[in-house]
């Protein structure tokens, strides 16, 4: 889910040049939080208790 959101996010940006507010596909953005700070980004999902991120390079975290 979050690497989908994160191509959704950086295709947005492709084509329009801005960052959206919020993950541009309707059904990830139901799943994925997505939250801004200048020109990066961090996705957010939190699945069977554990929140997991993805930021703007791809780099994947996870914490309980």
């Amino acid at each position: 889910a979050l690497t989908s959101a994160r191509a959704a996010v950086e295709q947005h940006f492709k084509e329009t040049g801005a960052w959206p507010d919020r993950v541009p596909l309707a059904a990830l953005d139901a799943l994925v939080s997505m939250e801004r700070t200048g020109s990066e980004y961090r996705l957010t999902v939190r699945l069977e208790g554990k929140t997991w991120s993805i930021d703007q390079t791809g780099k994947l975290a996870g914490e309980e």
